[in-house]
């Protein structure tokens, strides 16, 4: 008979037979436990019983994966992902994943308008489920095996060119473009999010939407007039990696300063919440989306506005290691990326 033991992450099942592998799973109450013993006792019994990893789907690691592995603060992007791969290939066997299935999903994904990025990003994240959910669930065979066809499979698919890095994007926002933005958000009545002062805050301080939005009053030193940003973006270091960043004067709009602080200031009149900003950054993305469509402006994204901040603070005259204090880049190669310098401004220097 199965043993029902107490886990950490709710009740585990523990089945042991003479001359088999002892199977186990956790489950999340000691009922739905007992209720899995049953049912694989009586397969045992009928001989019907299929080694885990012969039965183990893409869509039992996506979940396990993200119950019990990923991390809380992991992107919306990451999730999203994963859960759009557990609908589009779950129903598959670990020991199906080959070389061709996955072709024909990315050739699928292509077909319906998904770029080369987003392609590599959605086998890049399947890569992360099978490398770390598969000896985790105890079919670490299975999930290597799965992970050479999808090495192969990139292989293909990147020269093939299905797959490969973004595009690279030069789009920044005009003087126009922000006046109509502003236009459109001063005629709402009793707007519930500031987006304005968010759009000016961000071109002054190069800081992402998602830093933006996590940032509390006490991060902010206004005497020194720096702020702390919280475990900022890293390529090694996922967590802890906060960064002391000047709150400048450079950028201008119509003619004016746009002091980070002052926006702050108004955002303590605003409200008594501790972020400066309280507000989700899905929120404030769909409402930055809605404004640029009803303002008629084509193809601006928010994460524009920092491309926008790092080529302004080139254009005045701050040198690289200057501006990567702001921005938080390691690298010039990864800086570069996100400077897009109006060859007419040279003039101004």
């Amino acid at each position: 008979m199965a043993s029902i033991i107490r886990h950490k992450k709710g009740w585990r099942a523990v089945i042991r037979r003479a001359g088999r592998k002892t199977i186990t799973k956790v489950c999340a109450t000691k009922q739905e436990a007992q209720v899995w013993a049953r049912g694989v006792e009586t397969e045992l019994d009928e001989g019907r019983h299929q080694p885990r990893g012969l039965r183990t789907t893409l869509a039992d690691m996506t979940r396990h994966y993200l119950s019990y592995i990923c991390d809380e603060r992991a992107s919306r992007t990451k999730r999203v992902t994963i859960e759009n791969l557990h609908d589009a290939i779950g129903t598959l066997r670990v020991q199906e994943v080959t070389t061709p299935q996955l072709i024909a999903y990315a050739r699928k994904r292509a077909n319906a308008g998904a770029k080369p990025a987003t392609i590599l990003l959605d086998l890049t994240f399947l890569g992360t489920v099978l490398r770390y959910a598969g000896p985790a669930m105890g079919v670490q065979k299975e999930s290597q095996s799965a992970l050479l066809e999808l090495a192969t499979a990139r292989d293909i698919l990147r020269h093939s060119r299905l797959i490969g890095p973004s595009e690279r994007r030069e789009r920044r926002p005009t003087e126009d473009e922000l006046y109509r933005l502003q236009a459109y958000w001063s005629s709402i009545d009793a707007p519930t999010i500031p987006m304005f002062d968010i759009v000016l805050f961000a071109i002054s301080t190069a800081m992402r939407l998602g830093e933006i939005v996590r940032m509390r009053f006490d991060d902010i030193d206004t005497d020194k007039r720096m702020v702390t940003i919280r475990d900022r973006k890293d390529p090694v270091r996922k967590h802890g990696n906060h960064q002391r960043v000047p709150l400048l004067l450079f950028a201008h709009y119509r003619k004016e300063l746009i002091d980070p602080l002052e926006i702050v200031t108004r955002q303590r009149e605003r409200h008594s919440n501790a972020c400066v900003f309280p507000y989700s950054q899905q929120r404030v993305s769909m409402a930055f989306r809605r404004g640029t469509e009803r303002a008629g402006i084509d193809d601006l994204r928010f994460h524009d506005l920092r491309h926008h901040s790092v080529s302004l603070m080139f254009e005045y005259g701050f040198a690289i290691q200057e501006v990567a204090l702001v921005s938080g880049h390691r690298t010039w190669d990864n800086l570069r990326r996100y400077t897009h310098l109006k060859p007419e401004t040279l003039h101004n220097r």
